[in-house]
């Protein structure tokens, strides 16, 4: 996170000029987890240093981060970026930029506030003056999460300071990455879309660095498809890898794919793949993963979480036990390891995690977490040993006597329990945050039990200070088959009591009613309901209530099938009838009954005025269609309210007014009607009128991408003249790429296709089919891959290639064992037996994904891929492997298809989403 608050900072001192084009990786990167010097580590240096970092844990407890500055020199670092970024900035401007640097800093790790709790000296390696040293350190922050980092450490002035830092989760440094931003923001000549991107991949990095995972996703989405600088793709990856997974664990693998292909592969990476193949219920692959993380980057909390979860779900519990004690020998802040080791081991092997939980560093807090785990579990022998153990810590702890009541309530002693509970309630002052607690635990209990050993009720209600908890707990106390008259009794007693305190609470007579309809009492629930109603303010703010309550009313009347009774006797009409026609048919009597109730009631209600409107109107009567229209537009009180009902009446006005050739008050309801409507009545209007070319505009405008109607919206209308429409260019009437919205859901960004056979991806055979599609297109390195370079194909790995034309990059992936590892589909919903046999045969799979088309800055959004660069990626798909195609995945909609030739054809279309229509499934 340090790292992410390095690169706001730069970017507030260079204002938009930073967020230009990065093109420069990190010349030297680490090569992961340094190693761990044999060398004497007690030398003066060696002292000096674990001071500073022991300063330095202690500093980050400060509520602002000002005296932390202080361990940093920024003129030394910007002086490392400026010579790096090979950009001239005299020393005035360098002077200015490190004081920037340092304020920039400084606000951010304040916003963020990450406290050291703890930290390690992994190793540190000097040059040979031993004034400036690389410092391998591992930290654990108040969050319980732990970070591996390298800092340069350089002597200036006799005294220690941070030169430069990485975090090696990215392993990028601050200072080649910052220079490369320098370098970049010096270059005038960056597409204002690019420098969009890079502004927008940091917002989603610094959301990242604040855990606001929900706004760094947001920041992506807003960019993708935009082009970055080379140099950035694999943060991009990186970052989109981290933030995907809880939200989209297949995307997340999707973006470590190109993280691995395209050399930017970080230790993290190995985590979050597992973490994603966790999420995805791959257990073997998760637990790989972990191990694998475990094995090249040492003991770490989270991955042994992710490796134990996943070993416990393939049933190798042993293993899982071993993987949680990592997990809490690694990291005890971190109670949710204990939690799961406590859970999953058996009673009798108690002495594993009791020394694990006396040495959690605060057994209270621990303590709470526990027990709640273990009352979840139904494990009242662990809880009571878990509470021995408190005890012997702390015989005062808060909440140990409420964890022997629950005990005693686990083991099915609820008469010792309740007692136990009623007892804690007494001893617990009135102030304090845990009585309303208590006391519903007390009444959920005593619920539950009051059918079977009746429980005293209503004296249980009269201790509870809560009595609206109270209340709403014990009314439905007799919902068992078993409920005593005993029972009712003491429900009404408690009733009385109740009303006598808060009968001018609308909700307790609310509940009361649903007990009385829960019973069938329905008399007794209209009552209730009623009253309930004439409690309940009349206001803007109790509008929902009032709605509800009057519609659990009426629900009184259908159960006693007393429709028209309900009609005459409730308010308002509109809202009565509507609900009491909900479930019956048109043909129904009642239903009949009802209309023709409603309409005598009613007879200017829009729904009626509509229909005789109509009529008035087909018949040719249009003064009829105005006065009848006219009248129930002013009963709304606005004629310029599009409701529902008044959409159709003021379409009616309008044809009627240009019936009557009155087109200047017909072009007023028109524009009076909202900005979606006004060019659909203007279009009828010049219709009527015989304007052909003014209707063309104004229908072409009423129906594009981003408007209220379709060309079928015209069709019942005779006022259009016979060929107007069919004859009318419409081309314009839907943005083109540079102007729509991109749309996942509807676009073709990537295509998998499940194979029978295995199909290597390889320049080579890229180069093949790109030629065979008409491309010329050549093959370059890897290093040679620039920002600007187009019409290429790069093999990055033995199984990836990107692909460059127009200013699209197109990721061709290959994989030689079955999708996800899973040959079965366990991740879809497939309805097709046919899919799913075809699916069951796969052993290998092929990707093509866009993921950089040409974009307009001045959107505001991404746009759509360019028709012409979705059906090249389709045809790309067919030609690589349609002779061993067996599925085909859409995978941001997770619908699925049979590869067949209509498959292809529809493909291949121009519509290609369409060939996915007839296989709708779910994740």
């Amino acid at each position: 996170m340090r790292f992410l608050c390095f690169v706001a900072a730069v970017g507030c001192f260079v204002g938009s000029a930073v967020t230009s084009v990065l093109s420069a990786q990190d010349p030297n990167p680490p090569a992961g987890q340094p190693a761990v010097q044999p060398a004497n580590n007690n030398t003066v240096e060696h002292r000096e240093i674990r001071d500073f970092f022991q300063r330095f844990q202690e500093t980050t407890k400060d509520e602002t981060a000002e005296k932390l500055m202080e361990f940093y020199d920024f003129d030394a670092m910007v002086q490392a970026i400026v010579e790096l970024a090979d950009v001239p900035l005299p020393p005035p401007g360098q002077a200015q930029m490190a004081v920037a640097l340092r304020n920039q800093v400084q606000t951010q790790l304040t916003t963020l506030g990450v406290t050291w709790l703890r930290h390690k000296i992994v190793s540190t390696d000097f040059d040979q003056q031993r004034t400036r040293a690389e410092v391998f350190i591992r930290n654990w922050t108040e969050s319980h999460g732990t970070s591996r980092e390298i800092f340069v450490l350089q002597k200036i002035g006799g005294q220690w300071k941070i030169v430069d830092y990485n975090d090696l989760s990215m392993d990028v440094s601050m200072v080649s990455f910052t220079a490369a931003v320098m370098r970049d923001a010096s270059q005038a000549n960056a597409p204002v879309e690019m420098l969009q991107a890079v502004r927008g991949l940091l917002a989603s990095m610094m959301a990242a660095a604040q855990e606001d995972t929900y706004q760094s996703v947001n920041e992506l989405d807003q960019i993708r498809g935009y082009r970055l600088p080379h140099s950035m793709e694999g943060i991009r990856w990186k970052l989109a890898a981290a933030v995907y997974t809880a939200w989209d664990a297949a995307e997340a693998i999707e973006c470590l794919d190109k993280v691995d292909a395209f050399g930017a592969s970080a230790p993290f990476a190995t985590y979050v793949r597992s973490n994603a193949y966790l999420i995805l219920e791959r257990y073997e692959l998760a637990a790989k993963y972990a191990q694998q993380y475990l094995d090249e980057f040492g003991a770490d909390a989270d991955a042994s979480l992710v490796l134990a979860a996943a070993l416990e779900e393939l049933g190798r519990t042993d293993e899982a036990i071993a993987a949680y004690k990592a997990a809490v020998t690694d990291t005890p802040e971190n109670v949710e390891s204990l939690v799961q080791l406590i859970t999953l081991l058996p009673v009798q092997r108690k002495e594993e995690w009791t020394p694990l939980f006396q040495n959690t560093p605060i057994p209270e807090e621990a303590f709470e977490l526990i027990s709640d785990s273990l009352i979840l579990a139904e494990k009242p022998d662990v809880l009571q040993i878990l509470i021995d153990e408190m005890a012997a810590i702390d015989p005062q702890a808060q909440l140990i006597d409420f964890y022997r009541a629950s005990v005693l309530h686990m083991r099915g002693q609820t008469d010792a329990a309740i007692d136990a509970l009623q007892e804690l309630i007494r001893k617990t002052d009135e102030a304090s945050d845990w009585l309303s607690w208590f006391e519903y635990t007390l009444c959920e209990w005593v619920s539950d039990d009051v059918s079977r050993s009746g429980s005293d009720l209503v004296s249980v209600y009269s201790q509870c200070s809560d009595k609206e908890t109270a209340f709403e707990w014990f009314l439905s106390a007799d919902e068992n088959d078993d409920a005593t008259d005993a029972v009712r009794n003491q429900i009404n007693e408690m009733i009385k009591l109740h009303l006598q305190e808060f009968g001018d609470d609308p909700n307790a007579h609310r509940n009361i009613a649903w007990r009385a309809f829960r019973l069938k009492d329905y008399e007794t629930a209209k009552t209730e309901f009623r009253t309930a109603i004439s409690l309940i303010p009349d206001d803007e703010e109790h509008e929902y209530d009032l709605a509800e309550t009057r519609s659990e009313l009426i629900s009184c009347y259908i159960e006693q099938d007393q429709y028209a009774q309900a009609y005459r006797e409730l308010e308002p009409k509109e809202e009565v009838f509507s609900i009491l026609v909900e479930e019956l048919d048109a043909d129904d009597p009642t239903y009949q009954q009802l209309l023709k109730l409603h309409r005598e009631t009613d007879p200017t209600n829009p729904r009626f005025v509509i229909e005789d409107a109509t009529e008035a109107y087909q018949s040719g009567d249009y003064e009829k269609t105005l006065d009848l229209v006219g009248a129930s537009l002013k009963r709304s009180g606005s004629e310029q309210n599009d409701t529902w009902q008044e959409m159709p009446l003021r379409r009616l006005q309008i044809r009627a007014l240009a019936q009557l050739k009155r087109f200047d008050e017909a072009l007023l309801a028109a524009r009076q009607a909202g900005v979606e409507h006004r060019d659909y009545y203007r279009a009828i209007i010049y219709a009527v009128k015989g304007d052909r070319e003014r209707f063309e505009n104004a229908f072409v405008l009423s129906i594009g991408d981003e408007t209220y109607y379709a060309r079928e919206d015209y069709d019942d209308l005779d006022e259009i003249p016979e060929g107007w429409i069919g004859d009318t260019d419409t081309t314009s009437a839907t943005p083109d790429a540079s102007q729509r919205a991109f749309d996942r859901d509807f676009e073709i960004r990537r295509l998998i296709l499940l194979l029978s056979e295995p199909r290597n991806v390889d320049a080579g055979r890229v180069l093949d089919a790109a030629s065979d599609m008409g491309l010329q297109l050549f093959a370059i390195e890897p290093q040679r891959v620039t920002t600007d370079e187009d019409e290429y194909v790069c093999q990055w790995n033995g199984n990836a290639c990107t692909l460059a034309i127009d200013g699209c990059r197109y990721f061709v992936h290959s994989g030689n064992t079955p999708f996800l590892e899973d040959r079965e589909g366990s991740n879809f919903l497939i309805e097709s037996d046919e899919v799913r046999e075809a699916y069951a045969k796969h052993n290998a799979w092929i990707a093509i994904d866009i993921y950089t088309w040409p974009q307009n800055a001045q959107a505001g959004h991404p746009i759509a891929i360019p028709p012409q660069a979705e059906k090249r990626l389709c045809e790309l798909a067919k030609r690589l492997a349609q002779d061993v195609a067996l599925v085909a995945i859409h995978i941001d909609t997770e619908q699925i298809a049979k590869c067949d030739e209509a498959f292809f054809d529809k493909l291949l279309s121009n519509d290609p989403i369409t060939a996915f229509q007839n296989e709708i499934v779910e994740p």
